[in-house]
């Protein structure tokens, strides 16, 4: 309600309501904080609270915020963009009062109303000094419109922003002078410090206080704490101290508030509790671009993501080669160009200890062979001998402590009969080979030759568990051919088994049964590969060539697809070349 005249409105009262909208602070991060925002200065609201802080933006960035108080709603616009010597900016700023009713000095309620707004522009401009030191300024035009009568003026803010420590900035900011008329404004002066007592990639806090004198308003304290969280969630807390606090009651001067950053777009959130006279809501759209530093950094990591992927590529192909030392120094340069690549640590141990091991590995089955030789000859203490040396090479070699149990048995007088060490012999070529049925034929008949022979019964039992395992194996292998949609993973489950045990037939025969679809998925892994190439997506096209491998290591299409993933490495290496 407003008490007016019918007498058009006074020049005098326009002129001191013209600008007062240039005293309600913006920026959702900032009221949440308490107006604790001199010392601190980021971004386009910088215009607002110090332009001197409009030297620290290295992006473009636009920022949206409304604030709603009863019938009372406020607009705020500002942008801002980053030059080669400072950066400018500018400001628009909206406050609707609604619609008054008209009484006479009598209180009579007069027929109709009046509309009252303000509307203002800043213009600002700030730059570094010195390293530490930043200036800035703002020219601001203003006007107050009510009913038919307005008033328009402008204004100049001055500011400066020291900050002597990566932790530390304190500014100061001149606002609102009016050089130009002279009359009574809103004019004060702000002074804030900033600290960034915690920064990392993971957490951030930071503090601020400011002090607010004015030669129009009460003089005010304010205090303010940011926290944010991964870069992304921000949460605030604020108090502002003014003597107006007293008249409102309740919790005035209190705030809060929240924000989410998302890439390039923030949303944040101010509740403001005016005690009496109900709360403040506002809500602020920030929106921004990469600067030149950032997206140079963003591009360097995306090149430097994709040669540690690629190396790792590298380094999986030398595993898979058995070149265990190479494929360690290959997943140490992705070690050193991306420190918490997934499981990079346990693949440099994994191809250190292979490297260890494939020597101790071939020492240990020359040894064991040359054991068996012995064995077979039964010239058990030989063969022992060889078995310890081959422990030593190696103590997980297959079953070599069973051998080595075996071979001292019978040289402390576990023999047999002559007429079954023949059948002996023959069963164990047939058990190394893997023909599981051989060696239990054999062993039958040498135990019809030497009835009870413990070391013969132990033989057979040991081949029945491995012809167990081998069938249980065989079903695995089936199922993964039935339920494997590329029939990939059942066909290398069926040639690991076919190459580890080659007298085994089974594997061999299923294999020959899938020939016609072996060829079918080859070729259409063959043509799904160029499909791939020729749309760019080189990575795609190398899965499906290096799935023909899985699918027929003998394919017609092997030659042709070495070199073609040969020539898809090829053009990832130019085109990292060519980002660089």
């Amino acid at each position: 309600m407003l008490f007016l005249s019918p007498a058009p409105l006074a020049a005098q009262q326009l002129d001191t309501m013209r600008f007062a909208m240039m005293d309600i602070d913006t920026g959702a991060r900032a009221a949440a904080m308490g107006s604790a925002f001199t010392g601190i200065a980021e971004g386009a609201s910088s215009v607002y609270w110090n332009p001197a802080g409009l030297s620290n933006l290295n992006m473009l960035e636009f920022n949206l915020a409304a604030m709603l108080f009863f019938d009372t709603s406020f607009q705020y616009a500002a942008g801002a963009i980053a030059l080669g010597y400072g950066t400018i900016a500018a400001e628009l700023r909206y406050l609707d009062f609604g619609e008054y009713e008209l009484r006479d000095i009598y209180g009579a309620k007069l027929d109709g109303g009046l509309k009252a707004y303000n509307f203002s522009g800043s213009f600002a401009y700030g730059c570094k000094i010195t390293d530490f030191l930043s200036a800035g300024a703002a020219i601001k035009a203003a006007s107050m419109n009510i009913d038919s009568e307005s008033s328009a003026g402008m204004l100049l803010d001055a500011g400066l922003l020291y900050a002597p420590l990566d932790i530390l900035s304190i500014g100061v900011n001149f606002q609102n002078v009016d050089p130009f008329s002279g009359t009574a404004m809103p004019a004060a002066i702000r002074l804030g410090i900033g600290a960034r007592v915690l920064d990392t990639d993971f957490n951030r806090v930071v503090l601020a206080c400011d002090y607010k004198y004015s030669d129009y308003y009460e003089p005010s304290f304010s205090a303010g704490a940011e926290y944010t969280l991964a870069g992304m969630f921000s949460f605030r807390l604020g108090y502002k101290y003014r003597p107006q606090n007293d008249i409102t009651g309740g919790l005035s001067g209190l705030s809060s508030g929240v924000g989410v950053t998302i890439d390039n777009l923030v949303i944040d959130y101010a509740f403001l509790p005016g005690g009496d006279l109900g709360a403040t809501h506002l809500v602020e759209l920030k929106i921004t671009t990469d600067s030149r530093e950032q997206k140079e950094k963003k591009n360097m990591q995306k090149i430097t993501d994709f040669l540690a992927y690629q190396y790792f590529i590298e380094g999986q192909d030398l595993y898979d080669a058995q070149a265990f030392e190479k494929a360690a120094l290959k997943w140490a340069q992705v070690k050193e160009m991306s420190p918490d690549y997934a499981g990079i640590d346990q693949a440099i141990q994994q191809a250190r200890r292979m490297k260890v091991g494939l020597s101790g590995f071939s020492k240990a089955e020359k040894a064991f062979n040359e054991g068996m030789g012995y064995y077979e000859a039964f010239q058990f203490l030989k063969a022992a001998e060889k078995w310890e040396q081959a422990k030593n090479f190696s103590p997980e070699y297959k079953d070599i402590d069973i051998w080595l149990t075996d071979a001292k048995e019978m040289a402390s007088g576990g023999g047999m009969a002559k007429q079954a060490e023949k059948y002996f012999r023959q069963g164990l070529k047939s058990y190394n080979n893997c023909d599981y049925s051989g060696a239990l034929k054999s062993w039958q008949a040498g135990l019809e030759k030497d009835t009870g022979n413990k070391k013969i019964k132990q033989y057979i039992d040991r081949t029945k568990v491995k012809q167990a395992e081998i069938l249980s194996n065989m079903k695995k292998a089936k199922d993964a051919v039935e339920k494997d949609v590329t029939v990939s993973e059942g066909i290398k489950k069926l040639r690991d088994i076919a190459r580890s045990c080659p007298a085994y037939k089974d594997a061999a025969d299923i294999l020959t049964t899938l020939k016609e679809v072996i060829a079918m998925k080859t070729r259409e892994s063959y043509f799904k590969g160029i499909e791939k190439y020729t749309e760019g997506s080189l990575d795609e096209a190398i899965t499906y060539w290096k799935n023909i491998e899985a699918l027929d290591p003998k394919s017609d299409y092997m030659q042709k697809v070495k070199r073609y993933i040969e020539d898809a490495r090829s053009k990832q290496k130019a085109l990292k070349k060519l980002n660089k």
